[in-house]
C-alpha cells in the first residue's frame, strides 16, 4: 500500500543508517542493548513473502544498501560497524509481525529496529506500550506511528489523510473533469486515502463524484462492476488508492468496454518494473510520490545530489551482496519503496544511554533525497524544481507515464496556491535534498 493503499512507493546521510550521529560513550562495551566496542547489531521487519511482498519487500535493500554505504565509504560510526543481525519477515501475517517485534527485543537484543515496511505494523502494540526503548524506524502505513516517542516514521509519522484532496482536486481542475470515479480496498489506509475525496472534492471543489467504492478486496478483486458503473456514469476521471497491478487491471477491462486513454490519478506505481511491463496502460496516468523523483537527478545532478548517492550505493551494495546476479536486482533501485527504507535508515540514534537511545537531529544531511531546502510536511508531496527551473516551488510531483519511452515523463502544472497543513513534523531532521 504505498503511499496509502499499497504504497507500498522509497536517502542519504552524512554519517549512517543509524548514522549521522551516533554519539555514544567513548571506547568500550556498553550496557545499551545491541552496542559492544566494534559493532551497532540491528533488526527489522519487512513484508519479504506472502500476498503484500510486492508492495513492500524492496524495503530491505534499501536499508541494506544504507548499511553498506556507512559500513565501506563511512567506515562505519564512532568506529562501530553496523550490523543487520536479524531482518526479520512477517510472511504477510499480522500475527507473525508481533511475534517478529518481540523477538527482536527479547531474543536478539537489538540497538535499534530499522527498517519497519509493512501493511500491518501489529508490532507497534509490543514495542510502544512495555516500556521499552528500543529505537523503531519504518514506514508508516498508518497512524500507530504518532504516539511512541522512540518511533520514527519515513515522510512523518502522522498521517493527514486529507492532504491529499488538493492535489486530487488541482488534477481534476487542470483535466477540466466533471465526472470523478473513486476507488479504494476495503482497507483502513487505502480507504481513509481516498475518503477525503468522496466526502469533500464537490463541497469545498465543486468537483462531482459521481461513482465511488471504498470497499474493493485486498486480494482477488473484479472490477467488472466498477466498470459498469463508469460507463454508465461517463466518468472522465479516476482517483485510484489502490495498488499499481490492481490499476493495471482495472485500465485493462476499461479498455475492453471501449473506454480508452481516460484520466488517471494513481497513488502507488511509480516503479521501472511496472512501467516497462505496463506503461501501454499507463498512459494519462499520473503519479503522486512523496520524493524528488528519479528523473529529477537525470536532468539536474548538481541540484539532487542526494538521488545520485542513492541511485550509485545502490548498485554498489547489489554488486557486493548478489556479486553473479547483481543486474537482475538493479531494477528495484528505482522502487520508492526501497527508497524509503534508504531514508529510514539515515535517522540518527545517539545518546548512549537508555532510555534516550536517541534524539531527533536538527540538521540537514545532504544525502537525503528530499526535495531541497524544505522540511516534511505530513503526507505532502513535494516537488521543487532546481533554482534554474521555470517555476521555484511545486507541492506536488505529478508523473505521466509515457507510452512511446516507456519512462516516466516530467508533465509541469502551472503554479498554484497551496493548502497544505502548516503544521510540520520532524522526520529524523532530513529535509534537505
Amino acid at each position: 500500500m504505498r503511499t496509502a493503499s499499497k504504497r507500498l512507493a522509497m536517502g542519504l546521510a552524512a554519517m549512517s543508517l543509524i548514522g549521522s550521529a551516533l554519539t555514544v560513550a567513548a571506547g568500550g562495551a556498553t550496557s545499551v542493548p545491541g552496542l559492544t566496542s566494534t559493532e551497532v547489531d540491528l533488526g527489522s521487519i519487512v513484508t519479504q513473502s506472502g500476498y503484500a511482498k510486492a508492495d513492500f519487500g524492496a524495503y530491505i535493500y534499501g536499508v541494506d544498501a544504507y548499511l553498506h554505504y556507512v559500513n565501506t565509504v563511512l567506515k562505519g560510526v564512532n568506529g562501530r560497524t553496523l550490523v543487520m543481525k536479524d531482518p526479520l519477515d512477517d510472511q504477510s501475517n499480522p500475527t507473525q509481525d508481533s511475534t517478529d517485534a518481540t523477538t527482536l527485543v527479547t531474543a536478539d537484543h537489538v540497538f535499534a529496529i530499522v527498517g519497519v515496511s509493512t501493511a500491518f505494523f501489529n508490532g507497534s502494540n509490543y514495542l510502544s506500550h512495555q516500556g521499552n526503548s528500543t529505537p523503531v524506524f519504518g514506514y508508516a502505513t498508518s497512524n500507530v506511528w504518532k504516539g511512541p516517542k522512540n518511533f520514527f516514521a519515513d515522510y512523518g509519522s502522522v498521517i493527514d489523510y486529507a492532504s491529499s484532496l488538493p492535489d486530487f482536486a488541482y488534477v481534476a481542475s487542470q483535466l477540466k473533469a466533471t465526472k470523478v470515479a473513486v476507488l479504494a480496498y476495503d482497507w483502513p489506509s487505502s480507504d481513509a486515502e481516498c475518503q477525503p475525496a468522496v466526502n469533500s472534492l464537490l463541497k469545498t471543489y465543486k468537483i462531482p463524484v459521481v461513482y465511488s467504492n471504498m470497499n474493493e478486496p485486498l486480494l482477488l478483486a473484479n472490477f467488472s462492476s466498477d466498470v459498469t458503473h463508469m460507463v454508465n456514469d461517463h466518468v472522465n476521471m479516476i482517483i485510484s488508492c489502490m495498488q499499481g497491478s490492481d490499476d493495471v487491471a482495472l485500465t485493462k477491462l476499461l479498455g475492453e468496454a471501449g473506454v480508452k486513454d481516460i484520466p488517471q490519478i494513481w497513488l502507488d506505481g511509480y516503479d521501472r518494473t511496472l512501467l516497462a511491463r505496463d506503461a501501454n496502460y499507463m498512459n494519462d496516468v499520473y503519479l503522486l510520490i512523496q520524493h524528488a523523483p528519479f528523473e529529477a537527478y537525470e536532468q539536474y545532478p548538481k541540484s539532487y545530489p542526494g538521488i545520485g548517492l542513492y541511485l550509485n550505493q545502490m548498485t554498489s551494495y547489489f554488486k557486493a551482496a548478489y556479486p553473479s546476479t547483481y543486474t537482475s536486482y538493479l531494477p528495484d533501485e528505482y522502487d520508492d519503496v526501497a527508497l524509503m527504507g534508504w531514508e529510514s535508515a539515515i535517522c540518527s540514534p545517539r545518546d548512549s544511554a537508555p532510555p534516550a537511545r536517541i534524539r531527533r537531529s536538527p540538521q540537514s544531511s545532504p544525502t537525503s533525497t528530499r526535495s531541497p531546502r524544505t522540511t516534511a510536511v505530513p503526507r505532502a508531496r513535494e516537488w521543487r524544481d532546481p533554482p534554474t527551473g521555470p517555476s521555484r516551488t511545486r507541492r506536488m510531483d505529478l508523473r505521466r507515464a509515457s507510452r512511446s519511452s516507456r519512462q516516466p515523463g516530467t508533465r509541469t502544472p502551472p503554479r498554484r496556491r497551496s493548502s497544505w497543513p502548516s503544521t510540520r513534523v520532524p522526520t529524523c531532521g532530513l529535509a534537505s535534498r
